[in-house]
């Protein structure tokens, strides 16, 4: 995956949907990160993010403050480093949390996406199709 591969299945919902385009890399970016295992802490956080761009029933106060206890657990916690998968991981949610941009910035997230997650396994109970 690429984070032009990204904002070209942006771009699709966007054209299907009639949403703008943020908002259509927001569910783009959204279904990607549901692949990964989050854990006790961010997930909550994730449901911020789905509720706001999916079910568009989130607050962008609510998401403001999903952004900044985000970065409250990556300046605090342990294990949110970018050298973890947990802390890669909450990186990535950060990308969702945002509340928008233009093309550049677009373009800079679904990089920094594609880039924070490099390297970090999927959650195999998403795929039980592969073996162990």
């Amino acid at each position: 995956m690429t984070g032009h591969e990204l904002l070209q299945r942006a771009d699709e919902v966007r054209q299907q949907s009639g949403l703008d385009a943020w908002e259509s890399l927001m569910r783009v970016l959204l279904s990607e990160l549901e692949k990964y295992s989050l854990g006790a802490d961010l997930e909550p956080l994730l449901a911020i993010a789905r509720r706001h761009w999916i079910e568009a029933s989130g607050t962008p106060a609510e998401l403001l403050h999903a952004e900044e206890a985000c970065w409250h657990l990556i300046e605090n916690a342990g294990g949110h480093g970018l050298i973890s998968p947990e802390g890669r991981k909450a990186r990535a949610l950060l990308c969702v949390l945002g509340s928008g941009g233009d093309r550049e910035v677009q373009s800079m997230t679904a990089e920094w996406f594609v880039d924070v997650l490099r390297g970090v396994p999927e959650d195999a109970s998403e795929h039980p199709d592969t073996e162990d």
